[in-house]
C-alpha cells in the first residue's frame, strides 16, 4: 500500500465494515450452540476504564459471529468473525455467552493454563512452580479479508504462535470430551 489512494480504500473498508476478521479463542467451557451470534451492545465500564461491559442501555451495537471448531473437556475451540469493532468485543463476547478466553484474567478466562488443569493424574513437581503451557489470554488474530484497489480479494493468513499450538495439542492428547 504505497499510495494515499491505497491507504484510503482500506480505510474505507474498515469503515464501512467489509473487511473479514478472522480470529480464534480458546475458551473455557464452549458456548451453547455450534454456532451462531453474539449481540450485545458494549460500553465502558463506568469504574474502571481498562474494562468494557455489556450495556444494559445504550451502548454501541456490536455484532460476533462464531463456531466452535473443536471441543475439549472443559474447553472448546472457537472460531470468531466479528462485525463490528468495539474494543475487547470478542473477549467481552465469549465471557458473557458464558465461555471466556482462556487466561484472560479481566473477563474470567484466569491466569493461564497448565498442564495439571488437562491431563488427568498429572502432579506437578513438589519443588518447582508448574509453567503454564500458555500464560497469556488465548486469543489469535488468525485472517484478515480485503479488497484491493484491483478488485481482487486478498486473505492474509497468520499461524498460530508456538504457546497456542501446544496448548492445543496438550488438549488433542489428554483432554478429548
Amino acid at each position: 500500500f504505497d499510495s494515499l489512494r491505497q491507504r484510503v480504500h482500506l480505510f474505507q473498508q474498515f469503515r464501512g465494515r467489509t473487511i473479514l476478521k478472522e480470529y480464534l479463542a480458546l475458551v473455557l467451557g464452549a458456548p451453547s450452540e455450534p454456532m451462531g451470534e453474539l449481540d450485545a451492545p458494549i460500553e465502558e465500564h463506568p469504574i474502571d476504564k481498562t474494562r468494557m461491559q455489556i450495556a444494559h442501555r445504550g451502548g454501541k451495537h456490536s455484532l460476533t459471529l462464531y463456531e466452535v471448531v473443536e471441543r475439549f473437556r472443559g474447553h472448546a475451540l472457537v472460531r470468531c468473525f466479528p462485525r463490528t469493532g468495539r474494543r475487547h468485543q470478542i473477549r467481552l463476547h465469549l465471557a458473557h455467552a458464558g465461555a471466556p478466553v482462556a487466561g484472560d484474567a479481566l473477563y474470567g478466562g484466569g491466569e493461564g493454563l497448565f498442564l495439571s488443569a488437562i491431563k488427568r493424574g498429572f502432579r506437578p513437581k513438589p519443588d518447582r512452580p508448574e509453567p503454564p503451557l500458555i500464560g497469556r489470554m488465548a486469543l489469535h488474530a488468525a485472517a484478515i479479508e480485503f479488497t484491493h484497489t484491483s478488485g481482487r480479494t486478498v486473505r492474509v493468513e497468520a499461524p498460530l504462535a508456538n504457546d497456542f499450538a501446544r496448548v492445543l495439542k496438550a488438549l488433542r492428547k489428554w483432554s478429548q470430551p
